[in-house]
């Protein structure tokens, strides 16, 4: 019973940490597929971004996540020593004069560059930072960052989109669940999973 027991215990194991590698992985590394404009729109009113003015030297918010949206209206030179960034500048759809500078994390998990074109739309979480005139793509969490080419009609989603990710959490939650349901009846039947 106890060897059964371990044995099942090893593969949920070996299961659980493969899915959630891969299945962290795939709602992280950035995702390409075809889409019209109105996919955009429905996204930034999904995840209630703002435009970029709305955060321009918005001091009280340093620090803070938020979800922004606009156009590229430039592309600055890469960040190239590990951890490598994508810089460009964000600009309000309204008043391009407003900018809010974009540090693309590229490194985390290999998400790879952007390649960022100038009129591309972005909507995207981040960290504002002290300066309160850029915002950090930050590595860590499921944040979202959508890129959509109005020239190619072509979405590029990196991140975590609600809609299209749920499915992934729910898989991942099951295999957390599982493995912590099977560790807490090993206890409760007092079976020793010391393997050696």
């Amino acid at each position: 019973m106890r060897r059964k027991f371990i044995s099942l215990l090893i593969l949920l194991i070996i299961f659980y940490a493969g899915f959630n590698y891969y299945g962290t992985r795939a709602l992280l590394l950035p995702k390409t597929y075809s889409a019209d404009l109105n996919y955009f729109w429905r996204i930034v009113n999904e995840v209630k971004a703002q435009r970029v003015s709305y955060y321009l030297n918005a001091y009280s918010k340093i620090g803070s996540m938020i979800t922004i949206y606009g156009n590229v209206t430039q592309r600055l030179s890469p960040d190239i020593t590990p951890p490598r960034h994508e810089i460009f500048l964000l600009g309000d759809l309204n008043d391009s004069s407003k900018q809010l500078k974009i540090i693309y994390n590229v490194d985390y998990l290999g998400r790879g560059w952007l390649n960022v074109k100038i009129g591309d739309l972005i909507v995207l979480t981040g960290e504002l930072l002290p300066d309160a005139k850029s915002v950090h793509k930050v590595a860590e969490g499921l944040d979202l960052l959508l890129l959509y080419r109005q020239s190619e009609k072509k979405v590029i989603e990196v991140g975590y989109l609600p809609e299209n990710d749920q499915i992934y959490l729910a898989l991942i939650a099951i295999c957390d669940v599982s493995v912590l349901m099977i560790v807490v009846i090993a206890k409760k039947k007092r079976i020793n999973l010391r393997i050696i």
